[in-house]
């Protein structure tokens, strides 16, 4: 079944920070939780109470989101929630001598309507919990919604709701132990385990001895757990959200460089494509020579048997023991044949939006169709069969049909989750898709970005990236915001923006980037960024902006700001350092952030993706393979002979390292290393 989030009639403001635009509640109801604010410091209760009655009566919508503090922006029940939960509590205690008899018939209403049989009204256990939590039956109402929800499967709003008991009402008479039980068993059933482990271990130190009475059961809390854990264990179709991070050696094994010749090497980009794509650029007089057709790598994944590659829409697979191609979709030269060059620059094709993933026997692209560049096809979809090439399915037809896609596919389980906004306009969403068989099962739309021009006028899209952990999808929209959605119910939790530097279009000026000629004006958060999860912490830097990020995810707050060069890109992050990419290698203390080590690196402005490979990085530019220590600042280079190229990125693969540069893929045997340096 297709679920697509409601779409509203009514436009929604939206938060700008010259970069992406949120939705956002309006400015009147803003101004709700300001007079709240006001009115409390004030011992004003019954205006401070009004406010907030006022906001949740005329929400326009419960995605919409409203200031926090420090950049962050949430959902407008959220901080209602968080307003009566920060009162003093002489304000909690005026609040119920205002509302206690009205919760009080809405809660009897409720149980009610459970006793004729009629079930949970979610809905109305909601508008409870949302108006009274802090009541008299708020504390039972909420706790009656947390189990409705873990009924429907909702884990991680029912771990939240049982949360909110526990710190909105100290003074329940509803056993702590129990409810922060009914959390762990949320967290645990919903897959999200390093949660559950860390409140587990809180039970049992906080509550060690104390009986717990679940489903009609009663033991020790620690017994309960127990058995509960092994309940699990032995569920085969229990899901899990990976949270720890294994020790860098296992995660990145260390590599050697080279010290031989290339086991194999598959040119893609020949002299004579490259002179007949040059030649189609000349042609087209001085707007075809506003390209970078012939400096971009392709996109690249391997597996153990194959490198898979996207070249402005043409997919190979080559074979890692020999360099043959195995399948393609089409020649390499068809990219220069039949105006297809000139169409590509003409319309602008960006080259960042071409991608390729793999999820296990599956190969995900995503590209345009060369022979449908005049009619402005938009970026598609596709679900490849990894050893053959075959299609298996296309967003060109059935429910995908209408969007055009951006950035990499981010797989969980049976789920692709990707950005794309529908072609009839520019609001980006989130999707989350069927794998085996390319259904939409639903859509989040999440704001507008901050579009530029190029020189013949068309649009240039962000690129998001997107990070999963713990039941959340964090969408990096690389254009100044940062937005958390909860994969279960697909709402929107959080959002952080920042500020892009902006200069307006002057009179027709132009620039570079990337190998492309725009606009001057918003020259900024185009480009690609990164992003790490680590230690409880979002760290990422959006493209073109000077500053990267780390985001405490329990908060959610803004741990830290750090200035940084606007070229470079964040290649990794671990307890000891912050490392960068781009004209110099830069190594960040974790800890104190000072720059440590900053030597120069011959990227020639080339966006190069580097390996990390134990405790050193491997970079591939044009003038060879870099190895960088960053404990011993040190660096030593392996020549290579892809030459003519502009650097690119590295896959390792067995007894392989292998380049992909913006001519050829290149494989170097090396030899075997345990540890690392």
């Amino acid at each position: 079944m297709i679920n697509i989030a409601d779409q509203d009639d009514d436009q929604p403001e939206q938060h700008n920070t010259n970069g992406f635009s949120v939705h956002k509640e309006d400015q009147k109801t803003i101004e709700q939780f300001e007079d709240f604010q006001r009115y409390s410091e004030k011992k004003a209760w019954d205006r401070a109470f009004k406010s907030l009655g006022t906001v949740l009566d005329t929400a326009k919508n419960s995605q919409w989101l409203v200031p926090l503090r420090d950049g962050f922006f949430v959902p407008t029940r959220q901080r209602v929630a968080d307003c009566l939960m920060s009162l003093p509590a002489e304000g909690k205690a005026a609040y119920r001598l205002f509302y206690d008899a009205q919760a009080k018939q809405l809660w009897d209403q409720c149980q009610a309507d459970e006793a004729a049989g009629k079930g949970d009204d979610l809905d109305k256990l909601r508008n409870v919990v949302d108006r009274y939590l802090i009541t008299g039956v708020g504390d039972v109402a909420a706790d009656r919604l947390g189990d409705a929800l873990m009924e429907a499967g909702d884990y991680m709003a029912a771990a939240r709701i049982y949360e909110q008991v526990l710190m909105a009402r100290p003074d329940s008479e509803l056993p702590a132990v129990r409810l922060q039980t009914k959390r762990a068993i949320a967290l645990l059933r919903g897959g999200y385990s390093q949660a559950y482990k860390e409140l587990a271990a809180r039970i049992r130190e906080k509550h060690a001895g104390e009986l717990v009475k679940i489903a009609g059961k009663q033991m020790a809390v620690e017994d309960f757990l127990d058995s509960l854990e092994k309940s699990v264990k032995s569920s085969a179709t229990q899901p899990t959200h990976p949270t720890t991070t294994p020790a860098i050696a296992e995660q990145y094994p260390p590599i050697a460089l080279p010290t031989g010749d290339a086991a194999w090497q598959e040119v893609f980009l020949d002299s004579a494509i490259n002179e007949q794509i040059s030649a189609a650029g000349n042609n087209m007089g001085w707007g075809g020579q506003m390209t970078g057709l012939t400096n971009a790598a392709p996109a690249a994944v391997a597996d153990q048997r194959r490198v898979y590659l996207n070249w402005y829409g043409i997919v190979w697979a080559v074979d890692i023991d020999t360099g043959k191609v195995a399948w393609w979709s089409e020649p390499f030269k068809a990219l220069s044949e039949n105006n297809k060059a000139q169409m590509l620059i003409q319309f602008m094709v960006d080259e960042r939006r071409f991608a390729v993933v793999l999820a296990g026997d599956n190969l995900l692209t995503v590209a345009v169709r060369l022979d449908r560049l005049q009619n402005q096809e938009p970026f598609r979809l596709n679900c490849l069969e990894a050893a053959t090439g075959k299609k298996k399915w296309s967003s060109e037809t059935g429910s995908l049909s209408g969007w055009a896609f951006l950035g990499s596919p981010l797989v969980m389980g049976d789920t692709i989750y990707i950005m794309a906004h529908p072609r009839e306009n520019q609001q980006l969403s989130l999707l989350a898709i069927q794998l085996a068989g390319g259904q939409l099962l639903w859509s989040r739309e999440l704001g507008q970005p901050q579009l530029v021009n190029g020189w013949n006028g068309m649009p240039i899209y962000p690129v998001p990236s997107l990070k999963y952990d713990q039941g959340f999808i964090y969408v990096m929209t690389n254009n100044g915001a940062t937005i958390a959605v909860e994969a279960a119910t697909h709402s929107i939790a959080w959002s952080f923006s920042y500020e892009i530097p902006y200069e307006p279009p002057n009179e027709g000026g132009m620039m570079v980037i990337n190998g492309m000629w725009v606009r001057a004006g918003g020259k900024a958060g185009m480009e690609a960024g990164a992003a790490f999860l680590h230690d409880g912490k979002l760290i990422f830097k959006g493209g073109g902006i000077s500053a990267m990020y780390a985001l405490d995810l329990a908060g959610p707050k803004l741990s830290f700001k750090r200035p940084v060069d606007d070229d470079q890109l964040l290649a990794a992050v671990d307890d000891t350092g912050l490392y960068l990419i781009g004209p110099y290698f830069s190594f960040i203390d974790s800890q104190t952030h000072v720059l440590k080590w900053a030597p120069p690196l011959p990227t020639d402005g080339q966006r190069v993706q580097p390996l990390r490979a134990g405790n050193d990085f491997l970079v591939f530019t044009g003038r060879g393979i870099y190895r960088i220590d960053p404990a011993q600042q040190r660096m030593e280079i392996f020549r290579g002979i892809d030459v003519d190229s502009l650097g690119g990125s590295l896959l390792h693969v067995g007894n392989k390292l292998i380049t992909v540069s913006n001519r050829a893929v290149t494989a170097y045997v090396i030899a075997a290393q345990t540890s690392a340096r």
